[in-house]
């Protein structure tokens, strides 16, 4: 049967046919001119190997760094292959060019800095780094997927536009039809956006911090649930791990009782991604340690832990803090040098909806590790609230906690956060997602 689309590089490289005819699509990495051959690498973005192309210096009069072209040419085992480089290279019979960049493009091939390419989010994906990173979260995401699934979990989907703050922080984005006066186009213009956003609703309304009591509806008719979902926080923070909107992981499971539980879900979740991106070829030197088993502390412990770590630059906390980014970093990379779940937090900074496991402390949790800090945070939940216990708004929450309610826990984890630690060298969650969406900075 014809193939209804040209084939990619990704699949021609699964099973390559020297001696065929082949037609390749994409963009020239790198272009070598001589007098008598030229070699143009050629990628299309659906993988990481390029495919070396071989043309007279006449076929290559109309090639150019960063064009776009459709190549035509027999397959053939490379003449470099048993040097270990170059498998197979295309002998180009025909040459279309599609476009060509002008010459204020700023993906030039040399080397370019993050910094420099964040300022470029609309062209840095030509580049080898940013297409490997975004591949890379295309697996992840289909990872996750395969695990959830294999373990019965029903993909959902929760709003994510609702009339309260999850997470009690107030760090949220108000919502509201775009009023105009007249014909003005002038956003300087709008009418109240307060009285805008009541009136479309009945009630304010905002772009979601976390769909957590959401999914904890659907799971307490669907046993398993999950979604991976953008987020919103309003929080004004310029670090290298928060980002305006970002994607979440949320899992919300009915019927578990135990912390253990709850843990071990995640940690069976992220070794079986680690081995699930080694089945498609990736690999990253500090996952194999990544396979022994985490550690585990309570909260109590890890304040004990920093406070006899002799370290003055530490500033240890006194209990019932949070932990600050050093601190996290103390325990992951220094105490431990390894992922470490803390438990068992203060009441007193944890939300309402978090299950007690003491007279002091709730059932929460955060997944800590290496380079990254935070994670993952989740808990076992409440079996059930008063309408008095749960901010205004959210009383049907509490009527579902009321309705033959069951132990039942959750967790969200960043996927931004996640492949940085993946990738190791990214240490900027803003090089993980396309267009990234900061406190003073939206570029498109």
């Amino acid at each position: 049967m014809k193939r209804f689309l040209p084939t990619t590089l990704k699949t021609l490289w699964e099973k390559p046919s020297p001696g065929t005819i082949v037609d390749v699509h994409g963009w020239v990495r790198s272009l070598r001119k001589s007098k008598n051959v030229c070699f143009a690498m050629v990628s299309d973005g659906t993988c990481q190997q390029p495919i070396q192309v071989v043309t007279t210096p006449e076929q290559a009069q109309s090639l150019s760094y960063g064009a776009s072209v459709k190549i035509q040419g027999k397959l053939e085992v490379s003449q470099k292959a048993a040097l270990g480089k170059q498998q197979y290279e295309l002998l180009a019979q025909k040459i279309d060019l599609y476009g060509t960049v002008n010459n204020d493009y700023p993906i030039q091939k040399k080397n370019l800095t993050t910094e420099f390419l964040r300022q470029h989010p609309h062209l840095r994906v030509r580049t080898a780094k940013q297409s490997d990173v975004f591949r890379l979260r295309s697996d992840t995401l289909e990872g996750l997927r395969s695990f959830l699934t294999k373990n019965d979990f029903i993909e959902t989907n929760p709003p994510l536009l609702t009339s309260s703050d999850c997470e009690g922080a107030g760090e949220v984005f108000l919502v509201a039809p775009y009023p105009k006066k007249g014909n003005s186009t002038d956003s300087s213009e709008i009418s109240n956006v307060d009285d805008q956003n009541s009136s479309f609703f009945g009630k304010p309304t905002f772009l979601t911090v976390s769909t957590q009591l959401h999914l904890e509806a659907l799971a307490l008719g669907m046993a398993r649930v999950y979604t991976i979902t953008p987020a919103f926080r309003a929080e004004n923070s310029h670090t290298s791990r928060h980002l305006a909107e970002f994607w979440m992981l949320e899992v919300e499971l009915a019927f578990i009782e135990t912390m253990d539980t709850l843990t071990g879900v995640v940690e069976r979740l992220i070794k079986h991604l680690i081995q699930y991106l080694k089945q498609k070829g990736y690999h990253r030197d500090h996952w194999n340690h990544l396979m022994n088993e985490w550690h585990r502390i309570s909260y109590t412990e890890a304040i004990d832990i920093l406070k006899n770590s002799g370290k003055a630059a530490l500033d240890p906390p006194a209990w019932g803090s949070d932990l600050s980014s050093e601190h996290e970093r103390y325990l992951t990379d220094v105490y431990f040098r390894g992922p470490v779940f803390v438990t068992d937090y203060p009441t007193a900074i944890k939300p309402f909806y978090m299950k007690p496991s003491s007279k002091d402390t709730v059932a929460a949790m955060d997944l800590l590790v290496p380079q990254v800090g935070e994670l993952v945070g989740g808990s076992l939940r409440k079996d059930i609230i008063a309408p008095e216990e749960v901010p205004k708004g959210l009383e049907w929450y509490s009527e579902t906690l009321q309705q033959a309610n069951t132990p039942h826990g959750g967790f969200g984890l960043g996927i931004e956060r996640l492949l940085a630690f993946l990738e190791g060298d990214v240490t900027n969650v803003r090089e993980t997602i396309p267009f990234p969406r900061s406190s003073g900075s939206i570029f498109a």
